[in-house]
Formats: structure tokens, sequence, C-alpha cells
């Protein structure tokens, strides 16, 4: 069985409704939920909108690969009704968002996939869920527990724990 953390995140329509369904999905589909990090309402990130985000963090346990996971992660964003923007790194609003964050402790470069997720260590609205049910866990690449990385976040986008 392979740890695998994901990130939730949703700011349109029922975000509460929409992250248990992604959950739901997420069980069902790729593997079972080990720990569910607190809920924080965030100021979007990367652009300006009046849509604030709901946020969380996951640890699943599943037998599937890396790709694999992808693979369903975006086939549940897909299904929810996510729209992805063409334009490569333009951030759009979104009813689900998925995002794998650490595979066990692979590091994996991908042209499709880049794991540990490349922004962790600048999100706050990642690392404060995260540290809710993994502080100590070590970033493979970065050689720092959850904990020291939120401490040392230089993003500090408005965010309210739930």
């Amino acid at each position: 069985m392979h740890k695998v953390y994901l990130s939730l995140g949703s700011n349109l329509g029922n975000k509460t409704r929409n992250l248990q369904m992604a959950k739901y999905k997420i069980a069902v589909q790729i593997g079972r939920i080990v720990k569910t990090g607190n809920l924080y309402e965030t100021e979007p990130w990367g652009f300006e909108n009046e849509h604030w985000f709901l946020n969380t963090v996951i640890e699943i346990e599943t037998k599937l690969n890396e790709i694999e996971t992808l693979k369903k992660c975006l086939l549940i964003e897909k299904k929810m009704g996510r729209v992805r923007n063409a334009v490569k790194n333009v951030y759009i609003d979104r009813i689900i968002d998925i995002d794998i964050l650490f595979f066990d402790n692979q590091i994996i470069n991908l042209p499709e996939l880049n794991i540990p997720h490349p922004h962790i260590q600048n999100r706050n609205f990642v690392l404060f869920p995260l540290a809710d049910i993994a502080a100590e866990f070590i970033h493979p690449k970065l050689n720092k527990s959850i904990k020291d990385l939120l401490k040392e976040c230089k993003y500090t986008n408005q965010i309210k724990k739930l």
C-alpha cells in the first residue's frame, strides 16, 4: 500500500458538498482515507477573485501507482465539472481541485506529474491542513518537516480555520 497526501480545494457552488463528494469518490475509486485535515477558508492563490476557497488535505492508502492515482484524480475532477483552463499556469475558479502532494517518499519528475508537488512550501492553504495530519512528515526534496515549512512559508494570504 502507498501512503499518499492529496490537497482538495473548491471555490464554486456548494464548496463543502464539493469537498465531501470528492472525498467520497476518492475513497471509492482510489483508496481508503486514513486522515483528514481541518477545513480552511482561504483567499485565492495565484489570481484575484472574490470567491474564496475551502481547502483541506487528506491522507489515503492506495494500491494504485502514481500515474493511476493521477488519472483517477483527474477523472474525478472532470466528472464533478472541473473546467481546466487551456492556458497553462493561469488559475481560474474551480468546483474541485485535487493535487497529489506526496506519494510515499518518492521524487517523481514526469511531464504530466511532479511529486512532491512543486508549490507545497509556498502555499499556506496546503501547509496548514497538512500540518494538522502530518506535521512531522519530511519533504523528500527539501528535507524539512511540514511544520518547519509552515513556519518558513512567505506567502501569507488570508486563511481561517473552520
